[in-house]
């Protein structure tokens, strides 16, 4: 069973390696090649025995990322990132892993408003267990600078995590305002943040 939740979720992740992002001719005008950022990190869990006072490893993580950028005119400018994560334990059960897509763009309508809105989709596999799940967010946030050293940054972000049984679902809002001023040489910030949880 946990082969085939592994099989499905590669098929989603390649698929979407073709749908996600096609090509916007409106948006072409002076287009610069896409730059590649990969980024590997590695965890190392480790616990101390109190009776022999040894070191020993008790989990280790493996996260690979892959973000593309697209800056296809001075108003739009995309991100596509993929992601995959793997955490093993040595000592017990609970071992998991995830695939992760998150495209996301920018667009400025003025020197004055800012856009930045991106959509994730996160598949979730245990290791010798039927409970994985399927984790959407969705974000957004508008910068509005009144004057130049001013912004007003309204945000929202909604987390929906998926289960096969759906007595498990949750919904996740989270709703904030943030106040970002420059003072010469000093930056000035404030952020409001409310959460409500279903």
């Amino acid at each position: 069973l946990n082969i085939k939740k592994r099989s499905a979720a590669m098929k989603i992740f390649k698929l979407l390696l073709l749908l996600v992002f096609p090509v916007i001719p409106a948006f072409s005008q002076d287009l610069k090649l896409p730059i590649f950022y990969l980024k590997y990190d590695y965890g190392l869990g480790l616990e101390e025995e109190e009776d022999t006072e040894e070191i020993e490893q008790t989990d280790n993580m493996h996260k690979v990322s892959l973000r593309i950028k697209d800056i296809w005119s001075d108003l739009l400018t995309t991100n596509l990132t993929f992601t995959f994560f793997d955490k093993n334990y040595e000592t017990g059960p609970g071992s998991f892993n995830y695939y992760a897509v998150y495209p996301a763009f920018t667009f400025r309508f003025s020197k004055m408003l800012k856009l930045d809105a991106g959509f994730r989709s996160k598949w979730y596999v245990y290791e010798n267990s039927a409970n994985g799940y399927t984790d959407l967010m969705f974000n957004t946030a508008l910068t509005y600078k009144p004057i130049s050293k001013l912004s007003l940054i309204p945000s929202f972000k909604g987390t929906y995590s998926l289960y096969d049984d759906k007595l498990r679902s949750r919904q996740t809002y989270v709703f904030g305002i943030g106040i970002t001023s420059k003072l010469n040489a000093f930056v000035l910030s404030g952020r409001y943040r409310g959460t409500l949880k279903i």
